[in-house]
This record gives C-alpha cells, structure tokens and sequence, in this order.
C-alpha cells in the first residue's frame, strides 16, 4: 500500500485514515471506523444515509434492509437498540447507516 499512498491516488483525510488502518491491520476494513468515515466523505449525496451515530437517543430509524429500531444507550463501541417488531435488543456499530423514521 506505500507506493500508492504516496502517489496522490487518495485525498489527504483518506490517505491518513489508510494510513493509520495499515499500521495494524484487522481481519475487516469495516471494524475501522475513522477509515470508514473518512470513505464516506464521498459517497454520492443521493446515496448518504446518517450514521447511527448522529441520531438522538430515543429516535426511531430503519436500516437499508427495512427493519426498524430505536435508538437507546451506548455501550463500550456500539449502540444498544430495540427492534420495533420483535422487541428484542441488538447491539448496532455506530458507524451503521440509518434513515430516521417519522414517529
């Protein structure tokens, strides 16, 4: 990865999350979560959801599958959530996109 990171191929705040990625890279580019939102810096804007993240707590949102939750508190890394059709509780990373969904 050296040679193309020094070649300008990426902008700088991608570049730096690259970077830092590499020093010690996981099994998963995902489990990253500075490089995955230095990524998304550019993403079409027809395609940008929010991230988890930037929702309130308490606010009702769908994931790109279609299920719906809400969002309650955050533990060590992800958000604890409550499924709104099962009740049951799931653990979501933060950097999932989300759409918020009117009450």
């Amino acid at each position: 990865m050296i040679p193309i990171l020094r070649e300008n191929i990426f902008p700088p705040d991608v570049v730096a999350a690259l970077n830092n990625y590499m020093t010690n890279p996981s099994a998963t580019s995902c489990s990253d979560h500075d490089l995955l939102r230095a990524l998304r810096n550019y993403d079409r804007e027809e395609d940008k959801w929010i991230t988890l993240e930037e929702l309130n707590f308490g606010v009702k949102f769908k994931i790109r599958t279609g299920r719906t939750f809400i969002k309650k508190e955050k533990l060590r890394k992800n958000y604890s959530c409550i499924d709104c059709r099962s009740k049951s509780i799931y653990f979501i990373n933060p950097i999932t996109e989300v759409m918020p969904v009117d009450h």
